[in-house]
C-alpha cells in the first residue's frame, strides 16, 4: 500500500482462518478493500508441496515461529507456520473435526449456535471430498479431503490388531463417532499438499492486498474502538486505517501478543510490564490448551518407510512423484488414526492416536528429524481434553512469556498412563506382535517417564475463549467484549480443545467468522 494506507476489513494472518475469510469477503464484497498482513514472507517449496516429507516442512529456514515455552517442566519450542498458508503448510495434513460430545462444551459456553449440529454446515462448506455424501463429506468446497493410501503391511496389522483389542474398525472416522479406528483422511490434491493459500487463494482478488513480512505490533485503539494497525517492515513502522474491522488470525499465542502489547488484556500483568492498560481482561492469555502427545516408538523386523532409502526405490519413489504425482511421495505421513477411551468413563473416546509406519529418530527441540536408522512404527498418544491449563503473559521486555501447562494437573498423568497402556494392548494383539523387534514397548511406563518425554501435538488454543459470560474474551460472535471493529477467528477462541487436529476445526471457526462478519456488513 502506498499513501494514505486505509482497509476496510483487515485480517491479521494468512494462515488456514486468514486465507479463508480474507477470500470470503473478497468475494462478498466486492466494493470493500481487503487487506491481508502475514509476518512471514516465504512461499512454499518442495519440502511444503510433498506430502510424504511433511515431518521436515516445519524445519525449511523462515516458515516457522518456533515459540519458546515452558513444557512440563523444561524448555521447548511450539511450532506455527510463518508463511502464506499458516501452519497448513507445514502440518501432518491429517483431516479431523471431533464430535458431537466434543462440541457439548461450546455450546454450554457460547449457545447453541455452536453446538456440533450447527457447525455441520460449515464443515461441509469447507470441504471437497472424494469420499461422496455421508453426515460430513459430499459439500463442494474448495478444500481437498481424500482417503490416505498406506504404505506396506504395518498400517493394516495396526488396524487388525485394533479390531482384535476390540475397537470398531470404520472406513470413515470423521463419518462415525465414539471410539473407532481407521485410515487417515487427508488435504492432499493431485499428489501434493493442498493448505489453505492454495484452496482459497489459487489467485489474488482485484479488492484483496497481500502484505507479507509485516509483523502486527499493536493495535491502535480511539474511543474504545480499533482504528488503526501498526506494523513493523523492516525496521520501520506503518500505520494502517480501518474503517470497518479488523480480523486476528494469529493463532493462540500470537493473537494474544497482539491485543497485550496493545494494552488489552490482565490490567495487572499488563501494569507489571510497562503497558498502559487500555481495557481490563483478566481471562486473555489464560486457559491455554493443547494435546499433550506421548511419541510410542515401536522398532520391527521390516515393512516401514525405511524401505524407502534403498537407492533403487527412493529414485523410483521420486520419479513417480515427479511424473504423476503418486506413489508413496504423494502420501501423508500419518496413516491411521484412533480415538478410544482411556479415562474414567470407558463409554467416551477422549483419547487419540496417529501412526506413521516410520521409526522417528530421537531428535532435540526445534532440531529436524534424521532419516529412520530402523523399520518400526511410531505412535503419538494424545490426551483429546485435558484438564491442565497453561497461560501465555508478557514481561516488561515485551516478549511472551509461554507455559502450556502440560500434565500440571495429576488426573491428565494418570490418563496418558492409562492411554500408553491401552495402546502397548494392541501392540500385543496376535496381528501386530509377530512385526515387533524389541519386547521392551511392552515394559510398563509410568507417570514419572511420560511426564519427562512428554511432548505436544502443537494444537494451542483457548486463550481468548468465547462465551455468553461477561468474564469471556470474545462473545459468540466472535467480537472482543468491550472493543468494537475487532473480531477473533482462531482457535484461541475454542471454549474447550475438541479431540481433534485442530486444522478443520480452525477453518470452521474462520467460515462461521466471515459469515457474521458478511450479515452485518
Amino acid at each position: 500500500m502506498t499513501g494514505r494506507a486505509v482497509a476496510d476489513f483487515a485480517i491479521v494472518g494468512a494462515g488456514a482462518a486468514g486465507c479463508l475469510i480474507a477470500a470470503r469477503l473478497a468475494h462478498a464484497l466486492p466494493e470493500a478493500r481487503i487487506l491481508l498482513i502475514e509476518a512471514g514472507s516465504k512461499r512454499p517449496g518442495l519440502l511444503n508441496a510433498i506430502p510424504l516429507l511433511s515431518g521436515y516442512a516445519p524445519f525449511a529456514r523462515g516458515v516457522n515461529w518456533r515459540h519458546p515455552a515452558r513444557h512440563a517442566g523444561r524448555d521447548t519450542l511450539l511450532y506455527q507456520g510463518r508463511i502464506f498458508g499458516g501452519s497448513s503448510e507445514i502440518n501432518g495434513m491429517v483431516v479431523s473435526r471431533g464430535e458431537t460430545r466434543d462440541y457439548l462444551s461450546w455450546a454450554d459456553a457460547a449457545g447453541p449456535e455452536w453446538s456440533f449440529e450447527a457447525c455441520l454446515d460449515a464443515f461441509r462448506r469447507l470441504e471437497h471430498s472424494t469420499r461422496g455424501p455421508s453426515p460430513l463429506h459430499g459439500g463442494d468446497g474448495p478444500m481437498a479431503v481424500r482417503p490416505i493410501e498406506p504404505y506396506g503391511p504395518l498400517p493394516h496389522a495396526f488396524l487388525a490388531a485394533a479390531g482384535e483389542a476390540g475397537f470398531p474398525l470404520v472406513d470413515d472416522l470423521n463419518g462415525a463417532g465414539g471410539a473407532r479406528f481407521g485410515f487417515t483422511d487427508v488435504n492432499i490434491k493431485g499428489g501434493r499438499r493442498h493448505s489453505a493459500s492454495r484452496a482459497f487463494l489459487p489467485e489474488c482478488p482485484a479488492n484483496l492486498t497481500i502484505l507479507a513480512g509485516r509483523s502486527v505490533e499493536r493495535l491502535d485503539v480511539v474511543s474504545g474502538r480499533v482504528a488503526a494497525l501498526l506494523l513493523r517492515y523492516r525496521g520501520q513502522e506503518e500505520r494502517i486505517e480501518i474503517t470497518r474491522e479488523c480480523v486476528l488470525c494469529a493463532g493462540a499465542i500470537g493473537t494474544t501478543g497482539i491485543l497485550m502489547r496493545s494494552g488489552i488484556g490482565p490490567a495487572a500483568m499488563l501494569g507489571s510490564a510497562g503497558i498502559t492498560p487500555e481495557l481490563d481482561h483478566p481471562e486473555l492469555g489464560g486457559n491455554l490448551q493443547n494435546h499433550p502427545s506421548y511419541l510410542m516408538r515401536v522398532p520391527t523386523h521390516g515393512g516401514s518407510l525405511r524401505g524407502l532409502l534403498r537407492p533403487n526405490r527412493a529414485v523410483a519413489a521420486g520419479l513417480r512423484w515427479l511424473g504423476r504425482r503418486d506413489g508413496p511421495l504423494a502420501q501423508g505421513l500419518f496413516q491411521v488414526a484412533g480415538y478410544f477411551p482411556a479415562g474414567d468413563d470407558e463409554a467416551v473416546a477422549d483419547a487419540q492416536l496417529v501412526l506413521s509406519p516410520a521409526l522417528f529418530p530421537l531428535s532435540a527441540p526445534g532440531k529436524p528429524p534424521l532419516v529412520p536408522r530402523r523399520h518400526g512404527v511410531s505412535i503419538a498418544v494424545q490426551q483429546g481434553s485435558p484438564f491442565s491449563r497453561g497461560r501465555v503473559t508478557i514481561q516488561a521486555s515485551g516478549r511472551l512469556a509461554v507455559d502450556t501447562g502440560a500434565l500440571s494437573d495429576p488426573r491428565d498423568r494418570a490418563f496418558m498412563v492409562s492411554a500408553v497402556a491401552r495402546v502397548q494392548d494392541i501392540l500385543s494383539r496376535p496381528a501386530f506382535r509377530p512385526h515387533i523387534a524389541d519386547p521392551g514397548v511392552f515394559k510398563t511406563v509410568d507417570a514419572g517417564e511420560i511426564t519427562c518425554a512428554i511432548g505436544t501435538a502443537y494444537h494451542m488454543a483457548g486463550t481468548a475463549r468465547m462465551g455468553r459470560d461477561a468474564q469471556a474474551v470474545t462473545d459468540p460472535k466472535l467480537r472482543l467484549r468491550g472493543l468494537s471493529g475487532l473480531r477473533i477467528a482462531d482457535a484461541s477462541v475454542m471454549p474447550v480443545i475438541p479431540n481433534a487436529a485442530l486444522h478443520f476445526p480452525t477453518m470452521m471457526i474462520a467460515q462461521r467468522a466471515s459469515d457474521f462478519i458478511i450479515a452485518d456488513a
